[in-house]
């Protein structure tokens, strides 16, 4: 979101009519500023060769520059506008430079030289050739794991800076250039210009003043607009970098202007509204549970509240990363079924296998009860037959011993005592219960010496 400058980048004043360079009437007249002119074709503090403008700022341009010695090389020399040193503008140039000089990580731009040529102040620095990150991930067909890690290396030269005590407080896509290098995505972070310390000036002079308002609106956050650039800490650039991750997401900037809306109106209405959900092509295939953990990560990096958000550069990157491995996000509500659900994300292959293991386990143990359940059926069948088996012979012993009781009454009643005697003892062998048997047989027992001899036993 971006709106043409408001202020002049000197005094801060409203502007009504621009002058050259975006300056007031007022600062042009104090400085004596005439319209821009190319520096001379000479060597530039005698080692650098100005080949093309790159860019112009409010009080700089921006060279294309051939360094000449120690080593040749091509170089970016960022050049004070001649004739705008006023102090204001010098301490903000000077402070550039310190904060540049402060930092060495390659997602920075470096600075190589400083100095002034003919009264004219410059830095030197690494030459970053790329586009607008949003631009590159559009251009090349990055998806959304691609800008993610993309994102995620923004953060960490981010967190150097703010390591190092420098805080950006103007992050925004241009300043954000991506490039191929050895045929993998690289992002640099430029243009440190309205950086400031967090600990201490970054020159002699202060380079904001409390209700001055610097950076671009659509990515300043809501305490530096209402309290001025001077209220900008490592929660600012946090909000920022916010905006960057639901444009390289959605494709578009959260929160749009309106036609004839002024910047200070649209800063006011875009600071009291929610942040909306995240939507868009890239996220048309991710689940529903993926869209929800963006969203939350989106929402607190652009929290109203500055203590709602992420408190560093760094832990924004962490939970960027934790949505990459699968794992759960800080910014989450973190539920049961959300961490389960994020455990089978992160683990689907292994529980995928643990899960067919256990059904393989279950179907074999149903195949073993069922087994069990027909052996005890079978065994059930056997134990009744012999049981059926014991007692038909049991009903024959009786019977047996109930016809000896039978046929050796009948011999007593004959008269053959002596021949019954067998038969009785033959019933009581047979069937031991038989009480009838075991009587008749007590009775004939005392005679047993005198029947003797005449017993005859059934064979």
């Amino acid at each position: 979101m971006n709106f043409p400058d408001e202020k002049c980048p000197a005094c801060g004043a409203d502007l009504v009519a621009a002058g050259p360079a975006g300056w007031c009437a007022a600062c042009l007249l104090d400085t004596g500023a005439a319209d821009d002119a190319p520096p001379e074709e000479s060597l530039w503090a005698g080692r650098y060769r100005l080949l093309e403008p790159l860019g112009k700022g409010g009080f700089a341009t921006v060279w294309r520059a051939e360094q000449t010695e120690p080593v040749r090389r091509t170089v970016a020399l960022k050049v004070l506008d001649a004739g705008l040193a006023t102090p204001r503008i010098l301490a903000r140039f000077e402070g550039e430079r310190q904060a540049l000089a402060r930092m060495a990580h390659p997602g920075i731009a470096a600075v190589y030289d400083a100095g002034t040529h003919d009264g004219q102040a410059f830095i030197v620095m690494e030459l970053v050739e790329g586009k607008p990150v949003t631009a590159f991930c559009q251009e090349h067909g990055t998806g959304l794991r691609g800008r993610l890690v993309l994102f995620a290396g923004i953060c960490d030269a981010v967190q150097h800076a703010h390591g190092r005590g420098v805080i950006h407080r103007d992050l925004k896509p241009s300043n954000l250039l991506a490039a191929q290098h050895d045929g993998a995505a690289v992002v640099k972070v430029i243009d440190f210009g309205v950086a400031r310390a967090l600990e201490e000036p970054l020159a002699a002079e202060a380079v904001t003043v409390w209700r001055q308002m610097i950076g671009t609106p659509g990515y300043i956050s809501p305490e530096q607009w209402q309290f001025g650039s001077a209220a900008a800490e490592a929660r600012s650039d946090v909000y920022a970098l916010g905006v960057v991750l639901y444009e390289l997401l959605a494709g578009r900037a959260p929160h749009a202007s309106r036609e004839g809306e002024a910047p200070e109106a649209f800063l006011r209405r875009a600071s009291a509204e929610d942040v909306p959900p995240l939507r868009g092509p890239l996220l048309d295939k991710t689940t529903n549970t993926a869209r929800r953990e963006l969203d939350a990560i989106t929402a607190r990096a652009m929290a109203r509240d500055p203590a709602q958000r992420y408190a560093t550069a760094a832990a924004l990157a962490d939970d960027v990363r934790r949505f990459l491995k699968g794992e759960p996000v800080e910014a989450m509500r973190r539920g049961a079924w959300y961490l389960l659900g994020t455990l089978y994300r992160r683990h689907r292959a292994a529980v995928l296998a643990a899960a067919a293991i256990l059904t393989a386990v279950i179907a074999g143990g149903a195949v073993s009860a069922v087994q069990y359940f027909k052996a005890e059926q079978a065994r059930g069948i056997a134990a009744e037959e012999r049981s059926r088996a014991e007692s038909s012979e049991a009903n024959m012993r009786v019977a047996l011993a109930a016809a000896d009781v039978a046929a050796a009454r009948q011999l007593v009643l004959q008269g053959q005592p002596a021949s019954a005697l067998p038969h009785l003892a033959r019933a009581v062998q047979l069937a031991p219960d038989n009480a009838a048997a075991a009587a008749d047989l007590l009775l004939l027992l005392p005679q047993a010496p005198l029947l003797r001899s005449e017993a005859r036993w059934p064979g």
